[in-house]
Parts: C-alpha cells; structure tokens; sequence
C-alpha cells in the first residue's frame, strides 16, 4: 500500500502534462507513492508520449471526455493510497511541497483537506481559495469595490486578496 497517490488528469494537454511529470519526478514525495494519469480521450498523442518518457505512471484512458470530476473518481477508485493528491496536469512542482502537504495532513488528522500556496508560472500569486459567495460579495464585486479596496478583508472577504497566503487558515 502506499501512503500516497499523485492523480493527474489529461485532455489534449500532451507538453503541460509531460512538463507536469518532469517536475514530479524531479521533487517527489519522500513516502511511498503512485501516480494515477486519467487521459479524458486526448487525441494529441499524450498518451504515447507519458509511456514513453514515464513508464512508471499508471495510465487510465477513458473513451470519451469524462470530465475532471469523474476522471478523478475513477482514479481515486484504483488507489489503495491513503493520501491523496489531485494534481491539475499544468502544475509545475516545487521541491518539498509534497512532503509539506503530507506532514500537515499527518499532524493534523482533523483536516479532511489541504491546499498549497499556488503561484502562476510568472511567479505572482495565484488565488487559489475563496469564501462561500454571498450576495453582499455579489454587490461588491459588481460595485467594483473588491477591485479598490482589494486589501480591504470586508470589501474582498469572498475572494481573500486581503491574505498574503503566508499563514495557514482555514477556508469555505
């Protein structure tokens, strides 16, 4: 059994899924693992290029465009792992960030679900969670007062620009 699972899903997303591998094997998690690649019927040619230059990913192909919901499932259902990690085929992994994840989730049991500080591949932050959306949000945003006040935590509570993603916390 390993400790945990890397699922990927793919569709017609052949370079960001290879580039995606490249750096999971170049800073893989220091447990036992397993990646689970579901492709979503590519016709691109990805499944042929991640046998070949990543034998040992287990690929599952679907027919038909599935979906990223239920490719996932599909993959969470041939895992015997006990930690998951849904990992979106244009991530580029940064050394340590499996290990983090997987530290927190095992000191802190009562956590049913982490996520990472994500960046976009310029280096800004990435808004990555949110709050459950309100209508007073709602106002905000059509006001353009999330927009102006994006440091503001009540003008940008749903969207959490006020947060510089440093801290752990938890979220909707």
């Amino acid at each position: 059994m390993n400790d945990m699972v890397i699922i990927i899903v793919n569709y017609n997303g052949k370079q960001l899924t290879l580039d995606c591998l490249e750096t999971v094997f170049q800073f893989p998690p220091n447990c036992m693992y397993e990646i689970i690649l579901v492709d979503n019927a590519s016709t691109d040619g990805s499944v042929d290029a991640i046998r070949k230059a990543f034998p040992e990913v287990r690929i599952i192909e679907n027919e038909v465009n599935a979906g990223f919901v239920r490719a996932n499932n599909l993959a969470i259902k041939h895992s015997d792992s006990r930690f998951i990690v849904l990992l979106n085929n244009d991530t580029l992994v940064k050394p340590g960030c499996f290990d983090h994840l997987y530290q927190f989730i095992k000191v802190h049991p009562e956590v049913g679900i982490a996520g990472a500080r994500m960046y976009y591949r310029d280096g800004t932050l990435q808004m990555s969670c949110f709050m459950f959306q309100t209508i007073k949000h709602a106002l905000y945003e059509t006001l353009g007062l999330t927009s102006l006040f994006s440091k503001s935590q009540c003008f940008s509570e749903y969207e959490m620009t006020w947060w510089d993603h440093k801290t752990m916390r938890q979220v909707d």
